[in-house]
């Protein structure tokens, strides 16, 4: 091969590599000659800068990748400062374009200052990279915060070629800081200023006191440090409070709430409702305790109790009286009581009696065994100002007997040596003083409000229990005198009852053989002699026959009245319907002559009467169903019975005349009736119904519509059972 060619060759592919064509080869046959050796070297090296090339390549096109889609903004300077590259990242964090950052500086000017030492330390060698927080002015005027690394790039002599940060946009998280530095200060102030103390303790020792907890307690915050945590508890407790404590903070199941006794600093004891949570401060656990003083709610819980018992007392009290039982023994179960509520040594009740001018005393004394006695009576004379302070409703306390002088004689008549102090109030019914409730004690000042109010409530409660011993004692005399008169009065009554039926048996025995005379010459006279009179005259003998018919009647049903009235009525179950059929077998002319229609709605149950008199009021009640019905009109009787509860009501219903509704009452009194020229009766049937069935303890009643019917209905016990 000349030489030429080959160098031409070789020539040309050394131009094409150096315009940056790696692909171009002389791919000379190889020859065992200095250019074909040439040739060959050539290519193989040509292959490998190609290899390392694309290799570069690759790596340059992955920084690139890297450099552009990496979420944190990354920028490039030159030692100057000078910045040569940006991605996008922090163009969209600063709202600015590739061009308006090389032009402009985004620093918060407060952070620039530190920003350009920092960079000069870089370039200088002083330090090879740093991180710090920066603030940025984006281009809408926001400040953000950012999270800056810097690092610089070295030549092989050292030198500073590049400078390379990396931005992270730390806004949320500084606006979080904050907010936990906000929120940390806010509840450090609220657990100095809160309301209530809040200790920590770790270990033994009391770490943390806010001042309410040592004030609460009287001690100062750095007397309170140096303190075990149950040092301050009320002895009774110091060891359970402990145990609780450390249990807790071994990490042991303590339940968290708990009520302890404490003693402050001088002494008082007082009583605090406490939560306590496991923490971890520094690595070790803790515990962190919230307080709530509940000592004035203790105190209204023993209040409670103690009013609690006090009613009980009243209870107990209105409970005898309301059994009425012996004011003796509500007098000694009261003294018992008394005992259980307050300071009680001996205990007494004074009656007042007026008219004597003289208290009488029920006395307990149990030294001696007795439940009380009645037996010492003094003069009221010369307490007139004892008793008008009393009789204003006023209690007197006497808090140390020793001191008072000389008692007046109601009390130093009952009171010994050993009673200190002594209550006395007074018991009044209907605004006057009927007695005294005195309460003495072994012990001086030995009565609190408490125990006044309570005993005077006590002792009006024993002004009831005597007012009504006092009244049922004048019942009970008043009942003796009222038996007496009711039996007197009953007798009188079943005199007169008896001289009355006499008196009408006889008059009814005088007067019925002159009517059946008249009735019987009356008849014959229109028999035999009708043919000589003329019509006048035979109007004049059916008016005295139908006369004697109707007094004759009266008669008749005035006795069934006097009878009704009085004597003995037993009660016994009867068979409502046989009552009914045996009636309406009674009644057959008055049923056929008007052609009636009667229904009977069975079956009918059984009442508590007596049976001649349901007879008398069903029979009386058909009758007039019956005949108070228009002569053009057939009537209609519907009989039937409802249970009520214990009651059976009976209803008697017709399509009669009807009864106006201010005649409905007026037709049970006697000799009262409804147009009396056109129905026959006597006025007396609905009475003898009423009195036969109030007589059996039943009631009585009428529903009605003038020219449609009537419905009459009568209620009785059921006889069930």
């Amino acid at each position: 091969m000349e030489r030429r060619p080959v160098v031409e060759k070789l020539i040309e592919v050394m131009e094409r590599v150096a315009s940056g064509d790696f692909s171009a080869r002389a791919n000379l046959p190889p020859e065992e000659t200095e250019f074909g050796w040439l040739a060959s070297t050539l290519d193989k090296m040509l292959d490998s800068i190609a290899s390392k090339h694309a290799e570069l390549r690759e790596t340059y096109e992955t920084c690139e990748l890297i450099f552009r889609a990496n979420p944190l903004g990354i920028g490039i300077y030159d030692p100057q400062g000078h910045l040569i590259r940006v991605n996008r990242t922090m163009c969209k964090m600063l709202g600015y374009t590739e061009e308006e950052l090389f032009e402009f500086d985004s620093t918060h000017p407060e952070d620039r200052e530190e920003g350009i030492r920092l960079f000069r330390e870089l370039v200088e060698g002083k330090r090879e990279s740093y991180t710090r927080e920066k603030r940025y002015i984006r281009k809408d005027g926001t400040i953000i915060w950012a999270e800056l690394t810097a690092a610089v790039i070295r030549d092989e002599q050292g030198n500073a070629r590049y400078i390379v940060i990396m931005v992270q946009d730390i806004t949320e998280r500084k606006k979080a800081e904050q907010a936990l530095c906000e929120s940390e200060r806010k509840f450090r102030l609220t657990i100095e200023n809160a309301p209530d103390p809040i200790a920590i303790f770790q270990g033994t020792k009391i770490i943390y006191a806010n001042p309410v907890a040592a004030k609460s307690l009287g001690y100062t915050v750095d007397e309170m440090l140096s303190m075990n945590f149950w040092d301050f508890v009320h002895p009774d407790m110091q060891e359970e409070v402990r145990e609780r404590g450390l249990a807790r903070q071994r990490g042991e199941p303590v339940p968290p709430r708990h009520e302890v006794k404490v003693v402050t600093k001088t002494g008082e004891e007082r009583w605090v409702d406490y939560t306590a949570t496991l923490i971890e401060l520094e690595g070790q656990p803790a515990v962190v305790v919230i307080a709530h003083d509940i000592t004035d709610l203790k105190r209204m819980q023993e209040s409670l109790v103690r009013y609690s018992r006090r009613l009980e007392v009243l209870r107990a009290i209105d409970r005898s009286i309301l059994e009425s039982k012996p004011i003796e023994e509500i007098v000694g179960m009261t003294f018992s009581r008394i005992r259980e509520l307050m300071p009680c040594k001996r205990v007494s009740v004074m009656l007042t009696n007026w008219d004597k001018m003289e208290v009488e005393f029920m006395v307990e004394d149990p030294t001696v065994g007795e439940t009380f006695k009645s037996a010492i009576r003094l003069s009221l004379k010369g307490l007139l100002e004892v008793i008008t302070t009393l009789q204003r409703g006023e209690p007197i306390y006497i808090h140390d007997v020793s001191a008072w002088g000389e008692l007046p004689s109601i009390f130093s008549a009952i009171w010994n040596a050993s009673i200190r102090s002594m209550i006395s109030l007074p018991m009044r019914a209907n605004g006057n003083l009927i007695g005294i409730l005195v309460i003495g004690a072994g012990q001086p000042n030995a009565y609190e409000q408490e125990h006044i109010e309570a005993a005077s409530e006590i002792a009006h409660q024993l002004a009831v229990a005597f007012m009504q011993a006092k009244l049922k004692e004048e019942v009970r005399i008043y009942t003796e005198h009222l038996e007496e008169m009711v039996a007197e009065r009953t007798k009188e009554l079943e005199r007169v009852n008896a001289e009355m039926e006499h008196f009408v048996a006889t008059l009814a025995h005088d007067f019925r053989a002159p009517l059946m005379t008249i009735h019987g010459f009356a008849q014959a006279l229109l028999e035999d002699y009708g043919d000589r009179l003329d019509e006048t005259g035979k109007d004049f003998l059916q008016r005295i026959i139908r006369s004697s018919d109707r007094l004759s009647q009266m008669i008749t049903e005035l006795r069934a009245y006097i009878r009704m009235r009085g004597g003995e009525m037993a009660l016994q179950p009867i068979d409502l319907e046989s009552v009914v059929k045996f009636v309406l077998e009674q009644l057959p002319a008055l049923v056929k002559e008007r052609d009636t229609q009667v229904q009977v709605h069975c079956p009918l149950p059984k009442v508590m009467a007596q049976e001649g008199a349901l007879v008398q009021v069903l029979q009386n009640l058909i009758s007039n169903a019956i005949k108070f019905v228009p002569l053009d009109r057939t009537p209609q009787v519907r009989i039937w019975a409802e249970e009520r509860g214990e009651w059976v009501r009976v209803w008697v219903e017709d399509n009669g005349i009807g009864i106006p509704p201010e005649d409905r009452e007026r037709i049970f009194k006697p000799f009262e009736r409804l147009r009396r020229m056109e129905y026959s009766g006597t006025g007396l049937g609905l009475t003898i119904v009423r009195t036969a069935i109030e007589r059996m303890n039943g009631r009585i009643g009428v529903e009605s519509e003038v020219g449609k019917g009537s419905k009459f209905w009568f209620e009785l016990k059921s006889a069930k059972g």
